[in-house]
């Protein structure tokens, strides 16, 4: 799967716009309550489902002005994704190191129109990004004086229909494409999961699990299980 780079939220609750970086391999959202931290990570998972409800979702100053909402996120792909993206386009081996493609991107759009019909009113659409494709096709060029020979016929084809994948997505390599689309798994607190009260540490330490986000905290700082007894029981003596 395709590693998200970045996320483009436009009029989602209470969001205008963001445009947020995904720089680490984890990220930490740390802001005031209504900053719109829940907001963007709810944006992430309702485009997993398609769960939009426009009346409801869209930002209230963009909802008078019956704006959309428009959330795009920027893929990073991998060599092996890359090369599925050529091998459609059948691309040859040549001619793709011209090519500098390593971003895709999806769009999902919440429109205004057709209020009461979600599936009319939920559109997505993929566009591939290729900042160097003048460069690229320039060295092709190139090379073909050089060389004196021309380069198959195929690879000028290729991308040609690289360039038109820009403007539209057709429905075999979009299917492609949603393969590579991150798995998003939203977490969402239950009950066992939180600390509402004060925990018993004679307790605690007979059953590490009566208090799951105190024992993850001991883990995260080092503690073992045989460790974190022997501290209990030193402070309780």
């Amino acid at each position: 799967m395709a590693r998200i780079k970045s996320i483009l939220i436009n009029n989602y609750r209470s969001i205008k716009k963001l445009d947020f970086d995904f720089e680490n391999s984890y990220n930490i959202l740390i802001g005031p309550n209504g900053g719109g931290k829940s907001n963007l990570l709810e944006v992430i998972n309702k485009c997993k489902n398609l769960d939009f409800d426009y009346p409801m979702d869209c930002n209230k100053e963009a909802f008078l002005e019956s704006k959309d909402i428009l959330i795009e996120f920027l893929l990073q792909l991998s060599p092996k994704e890359t090369e599925k993206i050529f091998s459609f386009f059948k691309i040859s081996p040549r001619a793709r190191k011209f090519i500098k493609l390593n971003e895709i991107k999806k769009t999902f759009k919440i429109s205004s129109k057709d209020e009461n019909s979600k599936e009319k009113a939920i559109t997505t659409k993929w566009s591939i990004e290729i900042p160097t494709l003048e460069n690229s096709l320039g060295k092709i060029r190139k090379e073909i004086r050089v060389r004196k020979r021309p380069l198959e016929e195929e690879t000028m084809e290729g991308l040609k229909e690289l360039v038109e994948a820009k403007k539209k997505v057709s429905d075999d390599l979009e299917e492609t494409l949603d393969s590579f689309f991150p798995k998003i798994i939203y977490w969402t607190p239950i009950e066992k999961h939180i600390i509402k009260n004060p925990i018993d540490l004679s307790e605690f330490k007979e059953d590490f699990n009566i208090s799951i986000p105190l024992k993850n905290m001991f883990y995260l700082a080092g503690f073992t299980e045989e460790s974190l007894h022997s501290n209990i029981n030193r402070l309780l003596d």
